[in-house]
């Protein structure tokens, strides 16, 4: 039997465990990474991570490419279960990157999160080395960011086109003291025995894991998460809030498709290098913006945007809206910064592993 470890946490542990000295501090109180060390020691954490292939994935049909993607990238699932965010786990994991984030964001994630099941993963790096990096932050590497815009075709969130920032299909710890507080919070909030995972040997046989995929798929029809065809299933639909938005969109992006042949009309009798010119400015004005935008999106979006909160849009359009609003929604608010910034692949790099 495992002898139980102090209940508490030492700066020097946590620093095996994080490349950033915030989240050091931040974690040195954190209940759920007092829990996790309690169990874990961290020659324990470093091969492992934990991944979380979320509702849009199963109404996406993504979570076979998913899995594939983790066993070609050299991860071993070592445990997995099917369970379904509550609220308060929600505010719980991501309690340090909300403290920017604006209602509409926090409404929307709780309702994709809580829309269905997910699919909870404990992950072994095959690759793993004393030497190397920690497996949570290869994962982060492989995985690419959430935002489309900068991902690049290696990573996993590449391979499986995530349409928008929030309709990622995938979580993952970002770093070894992640794993430890998502481990023990997830552990608490499920009654599932993921911290037992870690010592586990072998892995999930595929069967298993084809299994649970068919569950999750029972429970969800499939969906394409696509934008255009959203709205346009919107505007078809028999409830009338929606309909009206999806409308209000029709008719401002038809008023821009006649502004665009004006300005296309105007351009061509300007010369070639002011046109250019223009045209160079517009796209740098679209990359800033943090969404695509359109004439009367917003318009369109304030006579739904109601629906995010209970009880929730209706079934039937349930991921039409969702989708919407996820290329639609502001995601920040200005002056505002998360607690703990992302601690990415690169520090953990650069060395090998405290020791």
């Amino acid at each position: 039997m495992t002898a139980p470890r102090p209940a508490t946490v030492r700066e020097d542990e946590l620093r095996r465990l994080s490349r950033s000295p915030r989240k050091v501090a931040s974690y040195l109180g954190d209940p759920y990474v007092r829990a996790g060390l309690r169990e874990l020691p961290p020659e324990l954490v470093l091969p492992v991570t934990v991944a979380v292939l979320k509702p849009e994935a199963v109404a996406g049909r993504r979570l076979e490419r998913a899995l594939r993607a983790l066993d070609v990238r050299g991860f071993d699932v070592v445990g997995a279960w099917r369970f379904r965010f509550g609220v308060m786990l929600i505010r719980e994991l991501w309690r340090y990157q909300f403290t920017n984030a604006t209602e509409d964001k926090v409404d929307l994630v709780d309702r994709i999160l809580t829309s269905g099941d997910s699919l909870l993963l404990v992950l072994r790096d095959r690759t793993w080395t004393p030497a190397g990096p920690p497996a949570a932050a290869r994962l982060s590497g492989v995985k690419g960011s959430a935002d489309p815009r900068k991902r690049s075709g290696s990573e996993i969130r590449a391979e499986l086109a995530g349409p928008s920032v929030l309709l990622n299909f995938v979580h993952s710890a970002d770093e070894p003291a992640d794993v430890v507080r998502e481990l023990a919070m997830l552990e608490s909030a499920t009654g599932l025995p993921v911290l037992g995972a870690v010592r586990r040997p072998g892995r999930v046989p595929g069967a298993r894991l084809r299994a649970l995929a068919g569950e999750l798929y029972e429970q969800c029809p499939p969906h394409d998460l696509d934008e255009d065809a959203s709205w346009a299933r919107l505007a078809g639909c028999p409830h009338e809030p929606l309909a009206a938005a999806a409308m209000v969109r029709q008719a401002a992006r038809q008023a821009a498709r006649q502004s665009a042949r004006q300005a296309a009309r105007q351009a061509a009798r300007q010369s070639a290098s002011q046109a250019a010119s223009q045209v160079a400015r517009r796209s740098d004005r679209q990359a800033a913006s943090p969404v695509s935008g359109w004439p009367g999106q917003q318009e369109a979006w304030t006579r739904i945007r109601h629906l995010l909160r209970a009880p929730g849009p209706p079934g039937d359009v349930l991921w039409d809206v969702l989708t919407v609003a996820a290329a639609t929604i502001e995601l920040s608010v200005p002056g505002l910064s998360v607690a703990l910034d992302t601690v990415g692949a690169a520090p953990w790099q650069v060395s090998a592993v405290i020791r």
